[in-house]
């Protein structure tokens, strides 16, 4: 019975060292080693097919992910990891991309300026690692009807500093507790009460934004937008007002959080001695420091060219959070030559 139990607890010990080592290596390597990953380096393929999920199309910016199917010779499928049931590691397949990037567990993520899509078809192409014979291609489609969100934030307030811990009172001097020559043991000192934290400083004002709205030369109508950041950071978006619209924000970086009060100081306890002394009291808590203001919202300028007018309907355009009212949004009816 005891050689049974010193053989389990070898065992345990022999197992968790194993799978330590697999956790250093990586979750591939524990999937590999457990079954529920797999390559195609010794797999037979006959065919792949190529999908996105969850939608088969993408919009600038936007990411989906990459679904590539292995069939075997006898009728098996066998799919990327990614997706629910998906086994089969990225690294199984070389993939060349055209407009799109692919990462290496197979995210796919089109360009966020339209202007390098425009007009194309962006491509992914895989071939099975050693079996280049065997390759699928899938032609993304490119969509502009999806609500876009371009919400920018001023710094946000540094934190106050937190008080300073008040020190600990010094402990009463010792008497005597000998009955023919009792001294009375000494009061402890008073703790040092906490210091204040400081209070946070107030966040930033948000970003000053100018956009421009045109309309672009296509049918059915199609709108492209410019935004300058702070006269520094340049935005483009084409939305298709079938669907499609742009919310344009700026607002405020958030106060920075009051730094916490120092905590009192014990009081030093009383010496000994007949009788002991008192302890003293334990110091005041500091007071926490206040949280900073928020900052004011960013100015908007809009320019509109005048046969944009009629989808103004498709843009949410207004001064976000702050600490005050902040100014609205300046629209200025001005042509707007298209960019694209």
């Amino acid at each position: 019975m005891i050689d049974h139990a010193v053989r389990w607890a070898q065992w345990r010990r022999a197992a968790g060292f194993v799978l330590g080592l697999l956790a250093l290596s990586g979750c591939d390597t524990i999937g590999l080693a457990l079954g529920t990953r797999m390559r195609l380096s010794n797999v037979p393929v006959r065919a792949l097919s190529l999908r996105l999920a969850p939608q088969p199309a993408l919009s600038p910016g936007a990411r989906a992910q990459l679904v590539v199917t292995a069939t075997t010779p006898d009728g098996a499928q066998l799919v990327t990891v990614g997706t629910e049931g998906g086994k089969v590691l990225f690294d199984s397949f070389a993939i060349d991309a055209q407009i799109v990037s692919v990462g290496p567990r197979g995210e796919v993520q089109l360009p966020a300026d339209p202007r390098l899509s425009l007009g194309q078809v962006p491509q992914v192409r895989v071939r099975v690692v050693g079996q280049p014979d065997v390759s699928a291609q899938l032609d993304i489609p490119v969509r502009y009807d999806v609500r876009y969100v371009a919400h920018f934030v001023g710094q946000a307030g540094r934190d106050g500093a937190a008080g300073k811990d008040g020190a600990a009172g010094a402990d009463g001097a010792a008497g005597s507790s000998d009955s023919r020559n009792p001294s009375p043991g000494g009061p402890g000192a008073n703790g040092e009460s906490g210091g204040n934290g400081e209070d946070g400083g107030n966040g930033e004002e948000g970003p000053q934004l100018q956009a421009w709205i045109t309309r672009a030369r296509t049918e059915p109508p199609m709108l492209q937008v410019r935004v300058l950041v702070d006269q520094a950071r340049e935005l483009f978006y084409q939305v298709d007002p079938q669907g499609g619209s742009l919310s344009l924000r700026s607002e405020g970086g958030s106060g920075g959080s009051g730094g916490p009060g120092g905590r009192g100081g014990p009081g030093g306890r009383g010496g000994d001695g007949s009788p002991s002394g008192t302890s003293g009291f334990t110091g005041s808590d500091g007071f926490s420091g206040s949280s900073g203001w928020r900052g004011e919202p960013g100015r908007i300028v809009v320019s509109a060219d005048p046969r944009a007018l009629p989808y103004l309907d498709h843009f949410d355009i207004a001064a976000g959070r702050g600490h005050g009212t902040g100014p609205g949004p300046k629209m200025v009816v001005e042509p707007v030559a298209p960019w694209w």
